[in-house]
């Protein structure tokens, strides 16, 4: 990374339940509470242009310069939080850096400005006392600007992620219409919309997980709660798109072993037990051999699954390796490298570190981590597609409704022919060529009234 002499730190506190928002900018020598003058997007264009900027959260700091209809050069903007996330160990005593959302003292400083709030009765609070200030979002500030000169230069897979992140954020302010009638918390929905907040750091392969203000990630399919959210326009449609057997169809291509179809557990099968027709009990037989060699299950749990001899089992894995030679290689590498090195790596690079104790999980981490990267990068390609596209992105949105193996677009009745363009480049064309991976990534569509 090349540092110039405008150097900044930006902290952040937000208290979500308060809406209490407090910006603190560090440049080395003095800090300064910018939390009014951010306000002002003269200011803050200015401090983006002429400044390199370190911030803990780069997601909600580009959300907060999006809504004020800021410029943005990604170049400029680095994230502490994802490079922690994407370099060190767990745990690793040279951070010395407050983790702001689980830090003791975070906690008491939200209750002292909570305190605050209610003794004022203000709604909103421009500024925070300076004893509170001085004693906790200064350090953290400090803290970033010098713990960022000592992360080891980040390469291009970082670039990548942040970009990505951006886009996260975008997708977020998107939002999810909501029914007009709909009887969920009012407290939730800001003018007729939802806005899901997603964390890209909680999930060590990387998945994306959504806790705010729903868990849509864990609404079930036929859910009733389904049909309080709706498309913006008028007649218009949600598509649903998923990858067909995601972490499947990555291992067999990191192992070099081509798949050219929709079926992939039918597609094995065939080739497993040597003929054409095969009965939905011999799909769900490979399909289980499938996921127990990804996941490390073990002969016995496919047994207790399928109710069938140990021995065939044995035999089944046996002719999968014979058909698939390469994946058992790439099995056997992914858990050597990990029980050398210390960790699960991704065809990225994006590293999971991991004790000998945790042998299940050295060829899956690499696996779901590529998956996850593959989500993110498609996110990010819809949107720099619809943004450089204006009628296009007046008519199509990515919602942020985002599982790691789908994704959803609110559509116009006019556009629903280009959405479905978008979708395949984003998730069935470019992903593989992008890749280098000799993978078909089948994607299903879902045209829904609702989500």
């Amino acid at each position: 990374m090349n540092f110039i002499n405008n150097t900044l730190s930006i902290s952040l506190l937000y208290d979500y339940k308060y809406n209490i928002r407090t910006f603190v900018c560090y440049d080395g020598k003095e800090y300064q509470d910018i939390t009014n003058e951010i306000a002002e997007p003269s200011f803050l264009q200015n401090l983006i242009n002429n400044n390199i900027i370190y911030v803990f959260d780069i997601k909600y700091f580009t959300k907060f310069l999006i809504k004020r209809n800021i410029e943005i050069n990604s170049d400029k903007l680095w994230d502490l939080k994802l490079a922690i996330h994407l370099t060190y160990k767990e745990n690793n005593t040279n951070i010395q850096l407050c983790d702001i959302t689980k830090n003791n003292d975070f906690i008491d400083l939200c209750n002292r400005i909570t305190a605050f709030k209610k003794i004022y009765k203000q709604e909103y609070l421009t500024y925070t006392p300076s004893y509170i200030l001085s004693n906790y979002i200064i350090l953290e500030s400090k803290e970033i600007f010098d713990l960022f000169k000592t992360i080891e230069p980040l390469d291009d897979y970082y670039t990548m992620i942040k970009d990505c992140v951006i886009s996260l954020g975008q997708c977020e302010l998107n939002g999810i219409k909501v029914r007009n009638d709909s009887t969920l918390d009012k407290n939730k929905i800001i003018d007729g919309y939802i806005y899901p907040n997603y964390y890209y750091d909680h999930s060590n392969t990387g998945r994306i997980l959504n806790k705010y203000p729903l868990s849509l990630q864990n609404i079930p399919k036929n859910s009733e709660l389904r049909k309080e959210f709706v498309s913006r326009y008028e007649n218009g449609k949600i598509i649903m798109a998923d990858w067909n057997s995601m972490d499947l169809r990555v291992a067999f291509a990191m192992a070099n072993e081509s798949i050219h179809t929709d079926d992939l557990h039918i597609y094995v099968a065939k080739l497993v037990f040597e003929k054409e027709n095969i009965s939905e009990d011999e799909r769900e037989q490979i399909k289980q051999v499938n996921l127990s060699i990804l996941y490390s299950a073990g002969i016995d749990t496919i047994v207790e699954q399928l109710k069938i001899d140990k021995e065939q089992v044995k035999l089944t894995i046996k002719k999968l390796y014979e058909k698939f030679p390469n994946l058992k290689i790439f099995i056997d590498n992914k858990i050597s490298f990990a029980l050398k090195n210390g960790y699960a790596e991704s065809f990225f690079g994006r590293k999971r570190y991991l004790g000998k104790t945790d042998f299940t999980k050295f060829v899956n981490s690499s696996t779901q981590s590529t998956s996850s990267d593959i989500c993110l990068r498609a996110i990010n390609f819809i949107q720099f597609y619809l943004h450089k596209n204006n009628p296009e992105s007046e008519n199509i949105k990515l919602i942020p409704y985002i599982v790691y193996d789908k994704i959803a677009l609110d559509v116009h009745p006019d556009y629903l022919h280009k959405a479905e363009r978008i979708l395949k480049m984003a998730m069935s064309d470019i992903a593989p060529d992008d890749l280098k991976l000799k993978v078909n990534f089948p994607i299903k569509l879902e045209y829904r009234e609702t989500l």
